[in-house]
């Protein structure tokens, strides 16, 4: 799955046009990045955590670890492998809060 394929897919889980999603897809990759290159992991409960390793040749690489919960429903004899989309939050997603506010950008510059 691309890029634009996961928005499209994106777009049916939450109140997003698939452009809004793609540009939401975007923004996720760039604040990752930003983020484990400044030495800081990114975890987001339920799901893993990216940070920095390095490969046996030395050369740094972004690392993604698996949430044991995630480990957990991806081996389940139980998970749907076709789980139809809401129009709302996704229930994997109910685990961490959602911010009340929007980020007010100009202030995190």
């Amino acid at each position: 799955m691309n890029r634009q394929q996961l928005a499209e897919r994106m777009s049916h889980y939450v109140r997003l046009t698939p452009g809004q999603a793609f540009d939401a897809i975007r923004a996720f990759e760039h604040a990752v990045i930003e983020t484990v290159v400044q030495g800081e992991p990114v975890a987001i409960g339920g799901f893993g955590m990216f940070e920095i390793g390095s490969k046996p040749s030395g050369e740094r690489a972004l690392v993604f670890r698996q949430a044991l919960t995630l480990k957990a429903e991806l081996n389940s004899e139980t998970a749907a492998p076709g789980i139809q989309p809401s129009r709302g939050t996704h229930p994997s997603l109910d685990n961490e809060t959602r911010p009340e506010q929007p980020i007010n950008r100009a202030a995190t510059r």
